[in-house]
Formats: C-alpha cells, sequence, structure tokens
C-alpha cells in the first residue's frame, strides 16, 4: 500500500461573487509542500509556492475527506495581494466576433490582467486528480 502523501493549501475567499457560481463555493490554492502527515505547517502562498491555478470547490471536498482543515488563519497581506483571475467565457460575444471571454477577481470585478488564473467553473475531484497526478509525473511533487 503506498504512502499517503497531503498537499497543502489555502482558501482564498468565498467564490460567490463569480459570475455563474453559487453561493456556498470557495476559491482554493494549493501549494507545493507535500508531507506524509497531517501536522500544522506554516507556508505563504508566493511564486515559488504556488502549485496550481484555484479551484473552485464546495464543501463536500471536507466532508467527504478529500480537504482537511489543519488551522484557520488569515491570509497574509502578500497572499491577499496576489493577483488571481477567474476566467468566463461568453459564446454569445465569441459568436459576435468579439472576445469570447472577461477576467474576473474574485470579488466579481472585471480586471485586464491576473498573474494566476483559472476558468471560472467548479473543481470536481476527477479535475484534482488530474492535475496533481499531472505535477507528480512532472516531479513538480
Amino acid at each position: 500500500m503506498p504512502d499517503k502523501k497531503f498537499c497543502y493549501g489555502k482558501v482564498i475567499a468565498p467564490a460567490a461573487k463569480l459570475p455563474r457560481i453559487q453561493e456556498g463555493f470557495f476559491s482554493v490554492m494549493m501549494s507545493n509542500i507535500v508531507t506524509n502527515t497531517l501536522d500544522e505547517v506554516t507556508f505563504e502562498l508566493n511564486e515559488s509556492s504556488i502549485l496550481l491555478p484555484p479551484w473552485i470547490v464546495n464543501e463536500t471536498f471536507w466532508r467527504n475527506g478529500t480537504f482537511f482543515t489543519i488551522s484557520r488563519k488569515p491570509l497574509t497581506n502578500k497572499e491577499k495581494d496576489l493577483k488571481i483571475g477567474y476566467v468566463v467565457f461568453d459564446a454569445k460575444k465569441h459568436l459576435r466576433g468579439e472576445r469570447g471571454w472577461d477576467l474576473y477577481d474574485i470579488n466579481g470585478n472585471l480586471i485586464e490582467k491576473a498573474d494566476y488564473y483559472t476558468f471560472s467553473g467548479y473543481t470536481t475531484i476527477h479535475g484534482m486528480e488530474f492535475d496533481l497526478y499531472r505535477e507528480k509525473i512532472c516531479g513538480t511533487i
């Protein structure tokens, strides 16, 4: 039986202000910190520690044991200043020949640029497994 590995991450914010996202969903970012135990570790999300773009998930991931809450700490000022974007596609705009997507911040405001971005959509367990498996193959974790 393989040893269990735990990736550490942080909840960035509730995601309900994003277009097409319901109440009860959160933006989560994973770090490249991986351990064999569920001990509390201190880390800051920054350019060298962010493993993947944000995921949009609901509490199901905590209830079914995919995620664990190790501690509750507010984001640092540097983490709050991360430029995280969420892409929303608009097929009608695309069909009219316009740019078919917009970029939003976590508060639902249109932005021009982001350092880290993802599609504004729900992340499934299979999507997470794929992302993490890819990082494992690449040797990132």
